[in-house]
């Protein structure tokens, strides 16, 4: 019906509104059906003549009390069956960003050392969720993390937790020549989220950009702004 419907549309505005008279007829045939037959027997003189028979008005009373009778004795016996009512979660924003934090030992003065970031979120929707990591990237300067495979990063939360998921780690060593410097970069990642047992419903995609300035030695200085956030349907 869909193929059938666009290749209507490909005729113009005629096309378009056959296309749009045939959708309505097809999503409300019952109506349909009843208005053609309403117009058939108004319009013919035997509809008429039969419908004014007496054996048939007498046959559709007949009919009609028997339906309503048993359609009133099936919604009281329905009323006492339990019913089990559940509410559908809403997911929508659900998912909120709270930080993204450089995350380092408590000595950062040794080449090996490790820097990596912490990405905070918060569960805000109404019921648990789970949520995987799909896209993270992190440039510094002209450095920049490992590309992170998908789905290696996920998680489960309750509603009102929040989680940290932790970044692959950059090495002292890979700014060994840029350290007393201020470094500009970006990080923008991807979240999906939804029912811990059904298919992802949301998208999270924040973008921020970041400082970076590593000493000779003592703690680093870091900082960060988001630049973009979208929540949207996975369609």
């Amino acid at each position: 019906m869909e193929g059938f419907l666009k290749w209507l549309r490909t005729y113009g505005v005629l096309g378009s509104a056959a296309a749009t008279t045939v959708a309505l007829l097809a999503a409300n045939w019952v109506v349909a059906v009843t208005v053609a037959a309403s117009i058939y027997v108004g319009l013919s003189s035997w509809a008429i003549d039969f419908v004014h028979r007496p054996d048939v008005r007498a046959a559709t009373f007949v009919f009609l009390v028997l339906l309503w009778t048993y359609i009133g004795f099936t919604v009281l016996i329905d009323r006492r069956r339990a019913r089990i009512v559940k509410s559908e979660q809403d997911y929508r924003y659900g998912l909120t960003f709270e930080g993204f934090q450089p995350i380092a030992g408590p000595d950062f003065d040794h080449d090996d050392s490790e820097l990596r970031f912490g990405i905070l979120v918060r569960n805000y929707s109404s019921g648990p969720i789970k949520y995987t990591l799909d896209d993270l990237d992190v440039r510094i300067g002209n450095r920049a993390l490992p590309h992170l495979l998908k789905g290696v990063l996920f998680g489960f939360m309750a509603r009102g937790a929040g989680r940290t998921s932790y970044s692959p780690a950059f090495k002292r060593s890979d700014f060994k020549q840029l350290v007393g410097q201020q470094l500009e970069g970006t990080a923008k990642f991807t979240i999906v989220y939804g029912h811990p047992e059904r298919p992802p419903v949301r998208r999270l995609t924040i973008s921020l950009s970041i400082i970076l300035m590593i000493p000779e030695s003592g703690p680093f200085g870091f900082g960060s702004s988001i630049l973009e956030e979208i929540d949207v349907a996975i369609t």
